[in-house]
């Protein structure tokens, strides 16, 4: 299953939150126990990888990152946010608060309904945060 830039999002929100680098499995622990994205079908297949679905997608969407230089490796097994991942996820936030067309879409192609209400109630916060703050 390809992942998408929702995941990607995702996987930002859920760095920043750990102080801005993870390893693999807090990674997917915190998307996963904090309910992030709505399901797709055969998220929860066992690969032979002996890893779910959503767990590889995961996986594949840190390669994606890094390649993107939003994401790094500073060590083996740590996941970094970089300051152009965050940024990216801060236009993200922005885009949620100022850009969202009643249809569930924006320009830049985000699919929200593919994001939890619980992420998006937390994108909310993080505006709040952010704007408080001075940006």
């Amino acid at each position: 299953m390809p992942v998408t830039r929702e995941d990607e999002v995702v996987l930002l929100y859920a760095l920043y939150c750990c102080d801005g680098a993870a390893t693999k499995r807090r990674a997917i622990n915190f998307i996963l126990s904090n309910d992030l994205l709505q399901s797709l079908p055969g998220d929860n297949d066992i690969l032979s990888s002996r890893e779910l679905r959503v767990e590889n997608r995961i996986a594949w969407t840190r390669q994606n990152l890094k390649t993107k230089g939003e994401l790094s490796m500073p060590q083996r097994g740590t996941w970094k946010l970089t300051d152009t991942g965050r940024e990216r996820l801060f236009r993200a936030v922005d885009l949620f608060q100022t850009g969202r067309e009643a249809s569930g879409a924006i320009a830049n192609d985000l699919a929200w309904d593919r994001f939890s209400p619980t992420f998006l109630s937390r994108l909310r916060d993080l505006s709040a945060k952010l704007h408080n703050a001075g940006g």
